[in-house]
Formats: C-alpha cells, sequence, structure tokens
C-alpha cells in the first residue's frame, strides 16, 4: 500500500467516525426531547386529562334518614379519583357523602357517574336501593356547566333532588323516608 492510498483511507474512516458521531447525538438529542419536553397542546383529550384535578364538580348524596344506613355497593364512570370513593363505604343516617365528577372544558367531552346503595334496615337487613347518576355537560355557551342528577330508589326511601347554599354545592340528592 502506498503513502496516498493510506491516506485517503485514514481520511475515509475520520470521515466515517465523524458521521458516526453526528448520527449518535442525533439519536440522543431526539430522547431527549421525547422525554423532557412537555406534549403538545393539539391532544385535546390527553390535554384535558392532565388538568382534570382543577375541574371537577362536586355532587353530595344525603342521607337524611334517622334509622337507614345506605351501604355503596359500585361506583362506577367518571369519576375525579379513579372508581369514586371506593368500596367499602356507607353513608350513615344523618351523614352525606361528596362526589368529585370530572368536567371538561371543551363542549364536546360529557361525563357521567354512578352511585349505587343498598338501603340497611339495622335489624331487617337490606329493604332497598338508591342509584344516583350525576352528569356534568361540556362547557355550553359563556362557558357555564351544566349538570343533571337523577335519583332512583326502591324500598321505604325516596329521593329529592335540590341544591344548597351550603359551602356553595348546588347539586344535591336526599333520601328521604317514604
Amino acid at each position: 500500500m502506498n503513502l496516498t492510498s493510506r491516506s485517503k483511507s485514514i481520511g475515509m474512516n475520520e470521515s466515517r467516525m465523524r458521521m458516526n458521531i453526528i448520527l449518535v447525538l442525533f439519536i440522543l438529542l431526539v430522547l431527549a426531547a421525547q422525554t423532557f419536553c412537555i406534549p403538545s397542546r393539539d391532544a385535546k383529550a390527553q390535554d384535558d386529562e392532565r388538568v382534570s384535578i382543577a375541574l371537577s364538580t362536586r355532587f353530595i348524596l344525603k342521607n337524611s334518614t334517622s334509622l337507614y344506613t345506605l351501604v355503596a355497593t359500585a361506583f362506577k364512570g367518571d369519576y375525579e379519583s379513579t372508581g369514586g370513593p371506593g368500596l367499602p363505604s356507607s353513608i350513615p343516617p344523618g351523614s352525606e357523602q361528596n362526589f368529585e365528577v370530572k368536567r371538561s372544558v371543551y363542549k364536546a367531552y360529557n361525563y357521567l357517574a354512578s352511585a349505587y346503595y343498598n338501603v340497611v334496615h339495622p335489624t331487617s337487613g337490606n329493604v332497598g336501593t338508591v342509584i344516583m347518576d350525576m352528569i356534568v355537560y361540556g362547557g355550553t355557551e359563556n362557558n357555564q356547566t351544566r349538570t343533571d342528577t337523577a335519583v332512583e330508589t326502591t324500598g321505604p326511601v325516596y329521593g329529592q333532588l335540590g341544591s344548597s347554599n351550603n359551602n356553595g354545592y348546588f347539586n344535591v340528592a336526599t333520601i328521604r323516608i317514604s
């Protein structure tokens, strides 16, 4: 091998080495950007989930009976914390349970959460049921959120929908003796 061909060989190896270093640095830059950069705000659903802790609507279920305990059997739907308050859960006579249901800043997103309870008498056991549906509609005109509450009952109790001025919460369902 003469000196000229050897110089060309060394020059090509240096050129390849520089190219490999640039390629490795580019790959590291892409990995760092994906790891540390904030994701795009274009993905509305992901963005809504990320900020949803600040966007929820409170619903209250009051047990206004003096005798019956409401014992939760299931929580389904779009609660702020996963799965709702959690089981086991009960509402003794004269007490209440708060529910935080997700709310969206986008008009197209509506949320529904349901709470299922057995009505339990201290000596007779299970005597009825209560199902509370809590609906939060996405922002409407003037950025107002609209809510609906529905209560279905069986047994010796009935549900009464209303509002409460206590603490400014207006989504209240009260369980009373029939």
